[in-house]
């Protein structure tokens, strides 16, 4: 914490970074790593990756500590110094550091040294549940040379790649890729895959279009429904399936009862954005009615117009928005 604060003290500018790198000052190249400024971050990054194999063991230092911005900073300059000493650190960090950013970094760098010792865990990352680390995996076996010897590892890569069209004429040996990733964390992997196994010329298990139905994102729960052909599903069968999903949907009272307490902020829970300008406005204006001698004067007016003393709003215009947002969200559609 202590470096931390003096390397806020200590201002540094793209010429002082050269100037490091010159005398080979590789401690303080390091140490800047963890500059708060992104920009001589990465300068000394690209600085540190100039010196060669000196800078080394002072990098794979830096990778044990718990600094993110310094380990990624890092992790880039190893990736240009190409050592073959930082490949296995990298496939640690790879397969158990928690940060998905410092994942994704490490089979970034592990693709540019070029190693063949790294194909085995970079292939294992294609299946990973975050896009972006399958995606750094995809490009770094790429460079390593890496061809997918089966169509289920072809398709992995694919899926990384974001290359959905290329999945087609592999059929039905796909399918078992693309059923595992409509539970994908991110929404637009999930509808991608939906769209995939839809159309590919073979049948949906029905386990998969269960979990297709019950997605929780409307856009792909629709794209179930024109997929389902393929499961052999009765139509019948769809609302009952549908049924089962977690419900997402808004609640009328909980949008009522803070459109009351504090105007605007039930037309945002609703995802209305013009909720957050009305409530910036009703608070502005409750904040100048808490201003003395306002505050005693209209304390007297709020008693006469039905008002809560202090609020600026009286009960039934409250009453009356509470009301609106209640019939909005209950208008809302469900599926």
């Amino acid at each position: 914490m202590g470096s931390v604060l003096q390397l806020r003290r200590f201002q540094v500018t793209p010429p002082d970074i050269e100037k490091f790198r010159e005398r080979k000052d590789i401690r303080q190249l390091t140490r800047l790593l963890k500059y708060p400024d992104f920009t001589v971050q990465w300068k000394a990054a690209e600085a540190l990756g100039t010196l060669g194999t000196e800078a080394v063991d002072y990098l794979l230092n830096a990778l044990l500590e718990n600094d993110i911005p310094g380990k990624l900073g890092a992790i880039e300059a190893l990736a240009g110094i190409k050592d073959l000493r930082a490949v296995a650190p990298l496939i640690y960090l790879l397969k158990y550091d928690t940060n998905s950013e410092i994942q994704w970094a490490s089979a970034i760098a592990l693709g540019e040294i070029g190693d063949p010792a790294a194909i085995n865990p970079l292939r294992d990352a294609l299946m990973n549940p975050d896009k972006y680390i399958r995606f750094g995996s995809a490009v770094a076996l790429r460079q390593l040379g890496w061809e997918p010897d089966t169509p289920e590892n072809k398709t992995w890569q694919l899926i990384a790649l974001q290359e959905w069209g290329g999945i087609i004429p592999l059929g039905k040996e796909a399918t078992g890729p693309l059923s595992r990733v409509v539970t994908d964390p991110d929404p637009d992997v999930r509808y991608h895959a939906i769209e995939t196994l839809e159309r590919l010329h073979v049948a949906i298990p029905q386990n998969v279009c269960g979990s297709m139905l019950r997605d929780m994102d409307g856009k792909n729960r629709w794209k179930a429904i024109i997929a389902a052909k393929k499961c052999r599903v009765p139509v019948p069968y769809l609302p009952w399936a549908l049924s089962k999903r977690t419900r997402m949907r808004t609640s009328p009272e909980a949008a009522a009862t803070l459109n009351f307490l504090f105007l605007g902020l039930g037309y945002n829970y609703l995802g209305k954005w013009w909720g957050i300008l009305i409530f910036q406005i009703y608070m502005t204006t409750l904040l100048m009615f808490t201003l003395f001698p306002v505050k005693i004067i209209w304390t007297y007016i709020s008693l006469i117009f039905l008002q809560i003393p202090g609020i600026p709003i009286p009960i039934p215009v409250s009453v009356i928005f509470a009301i609106h947002a209640w019939d909005i969200a209950r208008k809302m559609p469900d599926l």
